[in-house]
């Protein structure tokens, strides 16, 4: 089994395409292109962390976009998902709210969440914080353990609207070194 992220697809959203997402030339396309990316690697019994935002527009063909992609589907809420695409990972199982942790080691992990951190638990020892919302906009600190993990930066790093696999986050953080200042965790004098 293996483990991948993503966020913000905005399955069936039109005016994404207007807002700057590249290479769709309509949003049919674009839902065709994601989920034969999503499908190219992902197998049925890969877990995928959806960290919201998955289906805007035409929210009546969450169902439809939903049992398309291949793999056991978890939701971190974000700001545009509808009961409808709640109830559908809730039904499976993978529903989790707006911030969830998964750990490795005691003091590392990566915390996920829609948006994205300027610090999270355990940030001073090396956690990540992976997020969407910005669709690649965002700048960050360039060393931050913090990564969007969402279709626009996925086209840019990956060259495909396709998920991220654990390993590539992997390789991404390793070639960060900076962790949270510690400063949150003294005594204000």
């Amino acid at each position: 089994m293996n483990t991948w992220f993503t966020a913000d697809t905005h399955f069936g959203h039109a005016k994404i395409l207007e807002y700057g997402r590249k290479g769709f030339t309509s949003v049919n396309d674009m839902d065709q292109k994601m989920i034969e990316g999503w499908n190219s690697v992902v197998r049925p019994e890969d877990e995928v962390w959806h960290l919201g935002d998955f289906c805007l527009g035409q929210k009546h063909r969450a169902p439809e976009y939903f049992y398309a992609l291949a793999g056991i589907k978890r939701l971190i809420l974000g700001n545009h998902c509808n009961q409808q695409t709640i109830d559908l990972f809730k039904t499976s199982g993978g529903y989790y709210g707006e911030l969830h942790t998964i750990s490795g080691k005691k003091k590392n992990g990566i915390v996920l969440c829609h948006y994205a951190l300027e610090v999270w638990r355990n940030s001073q020892y090396g956690a990540w914080n992976l997020h969407g919302h910005s669709h690649d906009n965002l700048n960050t600190r360039p060393n931050a353990k913090r990564l969007d993990v969402g279709i626009d930066a996925a086209i840019r790093l990956l060259g495909s609207p396709r998920p991220f696999a654990f390993d590539e986050v992997r390789s991404i953080m390793q070639t960060r070194n900076e962790l949270s200042s510690t400063d949150h965790h003294k005594a204000k004098p």
